[in-house]
């Protein structure tokens, strides 16, 4: 059922942070499932799937809109960045959003490379 992405690359999960194995899908119905599948090696040699539910393969929303709709509200973050004051604090916090949305974006990319 697991696939590997293709090109290889940063495969990290967007639940954990951590690198997985594959990416599995399940059909429950009419609809898909995608599933981030860490594969742990245990002491006793034998090994253990750990799977961690990403989302729906394609959710019910206008793509074209809802992308449009993120892309300008980052847009909106990054020009209110140019002239806000930032404390520590929030630039760590910024920082961890940020490396969050990369993670996504990889995962995104990595299934829709699936699919091709």
């Amino acid at each position: 059922m697991g696939r590997r992405p293709k090109g290889g690359g940063d495969r990290i999960c967007p639940v954990c942070g951590l690198p997985y194995s594959t990416i599995e899908r399940k059909k429950h119905g009419d609809r898909v499932y995608l599933y981030a599948v860490h594969i742990v090696k245990l002491p006793d040699g034998s090994r253990k799937r750990i799977r961690h539910y990403i989302g729906p393969e394609n959710p019910r929303v206008s793509k074209l809109y809802s992308a449009r709709a993120a892309v300008k509200k980052i847009e909106n973050v990054i020009d209110f960045l140019g002239y806000a004051k930032l404390d520590d604090v929030f630039i760590d916090l910024l920082l961890e959003k940020a490396e969050k949305l990369v993670s996504i974006l990889r995962v995104i990319k990595a299934t829709r490379s699936i699919q091709n």
